[in-house]
């Protein structure tokens, strides 16, 4: 049997010994570069993992913010069809109106003493205060202070107010009615007597119908603000010093912010006049041309303000032939200021 080469052997074992230190550290290099891989992959992926988280967040937010808006606009839609109803809660619906009927009754007891003569029975100054009507002392003619007491229902009112939603718009009709405004002595007009019955007859106080910022019909004039007369269980109330006109008109309201709005009217023109030394008003009925009113108005939590102009014709036109013939035609205006 041969011999190893032992040479050869020690040879080999001195390569092996020298070889492996070198593998040992080439595998100690791949670890540590797959060891750094590792790492910026997980930092890669952590990264992702935010950025996505952080666009997820945004996405909702972005979501939460469109229904928002979706809800603001349903809400906002919601007041300007409630807005544009302008219907109440009292009432009773009639198809797409909603109607409201009220009114009140009113017993009016009132007793006065005029020193200087006397309002004869059923006419205006018994029932309420006009300063025209009280009787003046006339040393040419005295008569003795008469001291009457009166008693009267016909205050009593009633109104119909129905609001209507056109689409995007708002109509709605209104009319008043009381039995004190009826003009003529109640006998004649076959109304009864305070002896009697004491009927009287149902009189038109105001009638419009409103169509957004437009006013058609009978209202108080467009001159004055009826918000200014003082609380008083006087039907009239505290007219002196007062402008107190319900008249037919066409009106236009315009709002302009900041509490501020305009109202331009067209207005149903009558001239009265009177003869030198008679004190009875004739309504002459001859004008031409409408009266034309303008307000402006601001509101405030104090309460409001208003000046009112007002432009008209005067026109006087007695029907007469001849001599006696009598036309006069003037320009009028005015300024009002209230609060």
């Amino acid at each position: 049997m041969p011999k190893p080469n032992r040479p050869l052997l020690r040879v080999l074992l001195g390569a092996s010994a020298l070889a492996a230190p070198q593998l040992a550290g080439a595998q100690t290099m791949k670890e540590a570069d797959l060891a750094a891989r590792l790492e910026r992959m997980e930092s890669e992926i952590t990264q992702l993992r935010t950025e996505l988280a952080a666009a997820r967040s945004q996405q909702d937010e972005t979501r939460a913010a469109a229904a928002d808006a979706t809800r603001k606009s349903q809400e906002a839609s919601a007041q300007m069809s409630r807005l544009a109803d302008g219907t109440p809660r009292l009432g009773f619906r009639s198809g797409n109106s909603n109607v409201v009927l009220s009114g009140y009754v009113k017993l009016l007891a009132s007793s006065a003493r005029y020193s200087g003569g006397d309002d004869p029975s059923n006419t205006l100054g018994r029932d309420l205060y006009l300063p025209q009507s009280i009787p003046v002392f006339n040393p040419a003619s005295p008569t003795s202070p008469t001291h009457v007491t009166d008693f009267s229902a016909k205050q009593t009112r009633f109104w119909v107010d129905a609001t209507t939603k056109l689409g995007k718009h708002a109509l709605k009709a209104y009319i008043e009615f009381d039995f004190q405004a009826a003009p003529g002595t109640p006998q004649a007009l076959g109304q009864g007597t305070q002896r009697t019955t004491n009927a009287y007859d149902l009189a038109m106080r105001r009638a419009f119908i409103q169509l957004d910022r437009w006013t058609f019909g009978q209202d108080f004039t467009n001159f004055s603000n009826p918000a200014i007369f003082p609380e008083s269980t006087d039907y009239v109330g505290g007219v002196d010093g007062l402008i107190f006109v319900r008249q037919p008109m066409v009106r236009y309201s315009l709002p302009l912010g900041h509490g501020l709005a305009f109202h331009l009217a067209a207005e149903n023109p009558e001239t009265a006049s009177a003869t030198a030394g008679a004190p009875a008003l004739v309504e002459n009925g001859e004008d031409h041309a409408p009266d034309i009113t303008g307000r402006l108005e601001y509101a405030g939590g104090f309460g409001f303000l208003d000046l009112a102009v007002l432009g008209r014709q005067l026109r006087v036109d007695n029907a007469k032939t001849g001599a006696a013939h009598i036309v006069d035609s003037r320009l009028g205006w005015g300024i009002s200021a209230a609060g």
